[in-house]
């Protein structure tokens, strides 16, 4: 399904961001700053605390203006946060724990959306696949989606120990080589940031919103009260098209992909 391929591309790049940013951060703080271990658990329950209000933002926004947007805007939050973090260490900048607090209070606005989002978008997903198959299955795509997000969150926190290993990073000693703090920057700006910004490039391609799944469900409702394929307009035939990547005669079952849809009268 076109739909689920661009939202995973969201999914997995936003989230993917999120959990390398998450495995980073320790490093970044501990090793790079030179701050406490303490310190990094007091961010990160800081973090938690503005997720809980962000979310319930995102989720007023999401339900009037849609998840385009919302998501983009979310995704460019957690991007300039991680460039202020490196900033810090580069500009050297006095009174840096307060600044460190400010960037993590706007890190963790902007992550409550990036974490929410993805999961909203996945409601209307059966919507486009019953269009292409002719049945409901949110539970393969939930499956998908986590199995997806189990090995993306291994293979992020694998890469991040082999760079690591690779710019001499060595376990157990407080201060590390020039190297391995240079690295740790890298994967926040190359690393982090890079995969925010890819998840940008998902959701500018994505085409599902509450205009179209409005239509979708509309052309649904058509086709199950008796109404006939062929009466379809052309705008509705170009939406499913670019909805579900199949012509739309060869959708509703007519496709080796699900069962061959019924119409009901």
């Amino acid at each position: 399904l076109k739909t689920f391929r661009t939202h995973l591309g969201m999914y997995l790049f936003g989230f993917g961001a999120e959990w390398l940013f998450t495995a980073t951060f320790t490093y970044f703080i501990v090793f790079n700053l030179e701050q406490p271990r303490t310190f990094v658990s007091e961010m990160n329950s800081l973090s938690s605390i503005c997720q809980f209000f962000s979310t319930a933002f995102f989720m007023m926004w999401c339900a009037k203006r849609g998840f385009k947007r919302p998501f983009i805007i979310a995704i460019l939050i957690v991007v300039s946060s991680v460039i202020g973090y490196v900033g810090v260490y580069y500009l050297n900048i006095p009174h840096m724990t307060w600044l460190i607090i400010g960037i993590t209070i706007w890190f963790g606005l902007g992550t409550g959306g990036v974490y929410y989002i993805p999961w909203s978008v996945y409601v209307f997903l059966a919507d486009v696949d019953e269009v292409l198959t002719g049945r409901r299955r949110e539970g393969l795509y939930a499956g998908a989606m986590v199995m997806a997000g189990k090995l993306m969150r291994a293979t992020v926190v694998f890469c991040l120990g082999v760079v690591l290993s690779l710019f001499g990073f060595e376990s157990g000693i407080h201060h590390q080589p020039a190297s391995a703090v240079n690295a740790i920057n890298g994967v926040m700006i190359f690393g982090v940031a890079g995969m925010a910004l890819i998840g940008i490039y998902f959701s500018v391609k994505m085409k599902l919103d509450k205009a179209s799944h409005a239509e979708i469900t509309k052309e649904l409702e058509r086709l199950k009260k008796g109404g006939r394929k062929e009466d379809a307009t052309p705008e509705i035939r170009k939406l499913v098209k670019q909805l579900t990547g199949y012509e739309y005669d060869q959708c509703f079952g007519n496709n080796n992909v699900g069962f061959k849809f019924e119409n009901k009268a």
